[in-house]
C-alpha cells in the first residue's frame, strides 16, 4: 500500500506484555508467568519482523503500540482501515471491529482464514465458533478464539452503514499447507456520526 502512495500508520501490540496484553485465557493448570513470557517472545517476533522490512523497504509506515479495543484517537482517522487476520484473535472480535470503524472516513478491509472444518454449505450462514481447547494453543502462548464466517461481518457492516464492494475468497500458501483466505472490502455508505 505504502509504495502505490497510501501514508501508513500500523498498531500491532507492543513486545511490554503489560502495555498491551493480547487477550490471554489462562487456564487453571497454566503458570501464567510463563504463558505471558513466552506471549512476549512472541510479540517481540512479530516487532522484529516489522522494524526489519521497514528497513528493507525504506518505509516511513508509523507503528503505534496499542490493542485493537484501544486505539488512540490522536493517530487520527483515514480513508482505509485494514483488519488482515487479527479479529480471530480477539476474545471480542466485534468490539474490535467497532472500534476500527470509528478510525475510517470511507473503507475497511477485513481479511481472515475461512474455517476448513465447516462443510462449504454451511460457510455462507452468519456462524462463528468457538475455538480454544487445550491442544490448540501456539507456541507463544496466544490463541485462535474464533473462526467467523464472512457472513457475519457482511451482515455487522451492513447494520453500520456499510456497502460491500467485494468479499473473495482465494487460496494462499502456507507453511502448513494451502490456506484458503476470504477478504471483505466495504465502503460507507451512511456518513459516520461523530457526535
Amino acid at each position: 500500500m505504502e509504495r502505490q502512495g497510501a501514508e501508513i500508520v500500523a498498531v500491532d501490540l507492543s513486545p511490554d506484555i503489560d502495555k498491551t496484553s493480547w487477550d490471554l485465557l489462562i487456564l487453571p493448570e497454566d503458570d501464567a508467568a510463563q504463558i505471558k513470557a513466552a506471549q512476549s517472545r512472541g510479540i517481540q517476533r512479530l516487532t522484529n519482523g516489522f522494524w526489519y522490512v521497514h528497513e528493507q523497504f525504506d518505509s516511513k509506515a508509523k507503528l503505534v503500540y496499542a490493542t485493537a479495543y484501544r486505539v488512540p484517537t490522536e493517530i487520527g482517522r483515514f480513508d482505509v482501515v485494514t483488519l488482515c487476520s487479527v479479529l480471530e484473535h480477539l476474545r471480542d472480535p466485534i468490539g474490535a471491529l467497532e472500534n476500527a470503524l470509528n478510525f475510517t472516513d470511507n473503507a475497511i478491509i477485513i481479511t481472515n482464514i475461512v474455517p476448513h472444518f465447516i462443510s462449504e454449505d454451511l460457510q455462507k450462514l452468519p456462524l462463528a465458533y468457538f475455538m480454544p481447547d487445550r491442544a490448540q494453543r501456539s507456541l507463544h502462548g496466544g490463541w485462535t478464539w474464533w473462526h467467523f464466517f464472512p457472513e457475519v461481518y457482511v451482515r455487522y457492516l451492513d447494520l453500520k452503514g456499510f456497502k460491500i464492494i467485494s468479499n473473495t475468497t482465494r487460496s494462499y500458501k502456507h507453511v502448513a499447507g494451502p490456506q484458503k483466505v476470504f477478504t471483505i472490502v466495504a465502503e460507507r455508505a451512511v456518513p459516520p456520526n461523530h457526535a
